[in-house]
């Protein structure tokens, strides 16, 4: 049987908010900071509709505030709005090694079955083991923001542009993605931006795509990785010249490409190892090391193990001189294109 896959916590957190549920203690964490910025901005807008939300939300430095201090301002009421929202920025109080004081722990948790005030701790991380934290996470109230796989971006993508009555045509979703990148921010900039350039049309074709936005350096360096060791030689010096012509330093062309070859060789390793969890073992986006798994898995060993001693070689001659940095790195190109017996 299929398992069924884990709804991502801002889902959830939506889900409670359209069907009233407003909790009186929340934590949110992890790294994510764009999806936390709009869950905080969802929970406002439902607890202080209208012209509250300036009169009702107040924002505290959990950093310069003891959690005692931010505990007292919760029972302050409001002389203005019957909710109060009270936003703990940089939340320290959860960290791995902190315990709150026995007083403070019995009146957070006192705090999470109360009315009137809420409250949202925000912090980078918070530990699953922490006293309070699993007290939280028990009644519901954690909630982590953390960076979404494939299938999660492209769903949020789609509800994104769906919410400004738009759609994505065959193939315009993936070369959105190919030429933004995976960050949430950038992307949602982007979109809005998209959204406008198609006017009253509700699909965004490819052309849309490529007419409003720019690629990414590291997509290109992906797309010179996979025309180069797939022999087609002429589009990878096509996408070279492109880089170079956009003003692209070559050595960091080349940096970038020694990263990339490293990777892939790491990838190939795990794979064969029994690993899937690329994203983890190699602290890389989890879209990233879904695009790399597919290039290490078509990327015949003898020929990374030649891709790299060439890069190895290009570093070499650059550093002593012996090389023009642009001609080392169309040499490279070349070579990297050319098929042996033992690569394949």
């Amino acid at each position: 049987m299929q398992r069924k896959s884990r709804e991502e916590d801002y889902l959830r957190l939506r889900r409670e908010l359209q069907a009233g549920v407003i909790r009186p203690v929340y934590l949110f964490c992890g790294p994510e900071d764009f999806l936390m910025e709009e869950a905080l901005r969802e929970v406002a807008g439902h607890l202080l509709p209208g012209e509250e939300m300036a009169a009702g939300c107040h924002f505290v430095d959990g950093e310069a505030t003891d959690i005692m201090e931010v505990l007292a301002l919760a029972d302050t009421p409001s002389l203005f709005t019957a909710g109060r929202l009270l936003v703990v920025r940089k939340a320290p109080y959860f960290d791995k090694g902190r315990a709150l004081a026995a007083e403070a722990g019995e009146r957070l948790l006192a705090a999470k079955e109360s009315q009137g005030t809420s409250i949202i701790f925000c912090a980078p991380e918070a530990v699953p083991a922490h006293k309070i934290t699993k007290a939280l996470a028990a009644a519901g109230a954690v909630y982590r923001f953390a960076p979404l796989g494939q299938a999660a971006l492209r769903a949020w993508l789609a509800a994104r542009a769906a919410a400004c009555g738009k759609r994505f045509a065959p193939g315009a979703l993936q070369a959105f993605l190919t030429r933004v990148g995976t960050d949430l921010r950038t992307l949602a900039s982007e979109l809005d931006k998209l959204a406008t350039y198609s006017g009253t049309r509700r699909d965004l074709t490819e052309d849309d795509v490529r007419a409003v936005t720019a690629r990414t350096l590291q997509d290109d360096i992906f797309a010179l990785i996979d025309a180069a060791v797939d022999g087609r030689t002429a589009q990878a010096f096509a996408i070279l010249k492109d880089l170079l012509a956009a003003g692209e330093p070559p050595v960091k062309i080349l940096s970038m490409l020694g990263r990339k070859f490293r990777l892939l060789g790491e990838a190939k390793d795990l794979l064969a190892g029994g690993r899937s969890d690329l994203a983890a073992a190699l602290k890389i986006h989890p879209y990233a090391a879904q695009k790399l798994a597919r290039q290490a898995q078509k990327t015949a060993e003898a020929r990374l193990r030649r891709a790299v001693e060439l890069l190895v070689r290009c570093e070499l001659d650059l550093k002593r001189g012996r090389i023009d940095p642009v001609l080392a790195l169309e040499t490279l190109v070349a070579a990297l294109g050319v098929k042996t017996d033992a690569s394949g």
